[in-house]
């Protein structure tokens, strides 16, 4: 699984490690500390948006005319579960600020601090360990192995 680490881009890396000295200085209670927070959570939401690009591809379209074993296709599942888990991670962002607008000083609580700092995390190496997984079956096809029974 530490070999799969190379496969964070530049951005989710950076990002990853500014949302916890981010994180460590919310704690702290540093003045602006929320703000830095919240850049470092944007650039993961780009780091995290150029990983699904490189690693999922096919789940993006959803278009069964593009190929014509769809359903044989080794990556499809690991990739749509990928792409629904960019969208849901997105979702709770932007609800996030949405929510901000009626409830005072929401994004700036420490709740909701934590619980994006966890989400954050969670969805990273949830995205990255499928990636690993798939890879790792996809090579065992390959090379001739089996999988779940079946040549």
């Amino acid at each position: 699984m530490v070999n799969s680490l190379k496969r964070l881009n530049k951005i989710q890396v950076v990002s990853l490690i500014l949302l916890v000295a981010s994180f460590i200085l919310v704690c702290c209670g540093i003045n602006n500390s929320t703000n830095f927070f919240w850049v470092s959570l944007g650039l993961n939401m780009l780091g995290y948006l150029m990983f699904i690009t490189k690693w999922s591809k096919e789940g993006k379209t959803g278009n069964r005319k593009i190929d014509k074993s769809y359903d044989k296709n080794l990556t499809r599942k690991s990739s749509e579960f990928i792409f629904f888990m960019v969208v849901a991670y997105y979702l709770v962002i932007c609800i996030c600020v949405i929510a901000d607008i009626w409830i005072k000083d929401f994004m700036y609580q420490f709740g909701t601090i934590l619980g994006l700092f966890s989400m954050a995390f969670i969805w990273n190496f949830l995205s990255l360990a499928i990636v690993y997984r798939t890879s790792k079956e996809v090579e065992l096809i390959l090379k001739g192995g089996k999988k779940n029974g079946n040549k």
